[in-house]
């Protein structure tokens, strides 16, 4: 089939559709010929779950991208957004969108840091209300930042809002990881509801794991300068 025809099939236009394949979320098309594209139905079938995994499963480009690539061909396609919905049931912060402003006069400090941060994916700014505004959980983030900046980690101290570039790096490695996993074991062997209340005890425990972590992490790098720095005296 032709680019109007995937288009139309899909409802994913041919922008998109091209960025998908340059940055490999698609297959190259068949080319015939040096101007000729041709599509296919796992084209449609990839689009389509892309979109699903977007819409209803809130999953970012970059964790769909993990996904796509592991072994789901076990997976039934309805239990991938199911999952999505019983998790944000779950874990949807609850309440209205916060506007950017009413943060911004809460931390004087952080007044334009809003679109810094949304550059590093962080946060998304809905920019179609009244005023710029935030979701609660992304209000939530936002408001971490400014009591950051209120205990002292100004720019002054040299922390700019692209200073939490190594949160936003580091967790979206790690997400990637964990959804595929979960994907490829816990998928394939247990209903979305189940599979939810797995996810959510597995989220909660690794948040408790990696804190622990980091604190033992933290402590030993702080040893190890130390020993250096007594070393080099």
């Amino acid at each position: 089939m032709k680019m109007a025809e995937l288009e139309r099939l899909t409802g994913v236009n041919r922008e998109t559709i091209r960025y998908y394949i340059r940055e490999g979320f698609l297959p190259e098309p068949e080319r015939p010929k040096r101007n000729v594209a041709r599509y296919n139905g796992l084209h449609i079938e990839r689009l389509k779950l892309i979109k699903r995994l977007q819409e209803e499963s809130y999953l970012p480009l970059e964790v769909i991208r993990t996904v796509l690539s592991g072994d789901i061909s076990k997976v039934p396609p309805a239990r991938i957004p199911q999952l999505g919905m019983a998790l944000a049931e779950i874990f949807d912060s609850p309440g209205a969108a916060v506007p950017l402003h009413v943060l911004e006069a809460r931390y004087p400090e952080t007044v334009g840091h809003g679109e810094r941060i949304e550059r590093l994916g962080i946060i998304s700014i809905d920019r179609s209300a009244e005023a710029p505004s935030l979701s609660p959980r992304d209000a939530q983030l936002y408001s971490l930042w400014g009591e950051m900046v209120r205990a002292g980690y100004t720019r002054e101290m040299g922390y700019e809002p692209e200073t939490l570039d190594v949160y936003a790096d580091a967790v979206s490695q790690i997400v990637a990881i964990e959804v595929s996993r979960f994907f490829e074991k816990a998928m394939i062997r247990t209903e979305p509801e189940q599979a939810a209340k797995l996810a959510r005890n597995g989220i909660d425990l690794a948040n408790a794991f990696i804190a622990a972590l980091r604190i033992k992490y933290i402590l030993a790098a702080l040893a190890q300068w130390q020993s250096e720095t007594a070393a080099q005296r």
